[in-house]
C-alpha cells in the first residue's frame, strides 16, 4: 500500500519526487516527460478549478468525453495511470493459479 500512496502522491501533485517512479519503473515512463504532462494535466485542471484529491477523481476526469483533449496532451501520464491502475491490489489470484497447478501436478504424477 505504501508503493500505492507514493505514486498517488506524486500523480495528484504532492509529493514532486519523480525518482521513486524513475528508479521503479525504469523503461517503462520517461521520467521527465511523465513530470511535464503531469504538471500541465494538473494545471488546465486547476485553471478549470478542478479540484483532484485522489487518483480515482483524475481517472474519472480523463473518462469524460469533453476531455479527450487531455488524454492526447498529457500522454505520458495517461500511460502512466493505466499502469498503476493494473498493479494487483492483493495476491490471492496468482496464489490460486499457483494452487491449482499444484494439483494438476499431484494428479498427473499419481498415474
Amino acid at each position: 500500500m505504501t508503493h500505492l500512496n507514493l505514486l498517488e502522491k506524486f500523480v495528484i501533485g504532492e509529493d514532486d519526487d519523480s525518482e521513486y517512479v524513475s528508479e521503479f519503473y525504469k523503461s517503462d515512463v520517461e521520467s521527465e516527460r511523465l513530470k511535464l504532462h503531469r504538471n500541465t494535466f494538473l494545471d488546465n485542471l486547476k485553471s478549470r478549478n478542478i479540484k483532484v484529491s485522489c487518483i480515482s477523481d483524475i481517472t474519472n476526469i480523463l473518462k469524460q468525453e469533453e476531455n479527450d483533449f487531455m488524454l492526447k496532451l498529457s500522454s505520458e501520464c495517461v500511460q502512466f495511470i493505466k499502469i498503476i491502475l493494473t498493479i494487483p491490489v492483493t495476491s490471492c489470484t496468482p496464489e490460486r493459479s499457483f494452487s491449482a497447478l499444484r494439483r494438476l501436478e499431484t494428479y498427473l504424477d499419481q498415474e
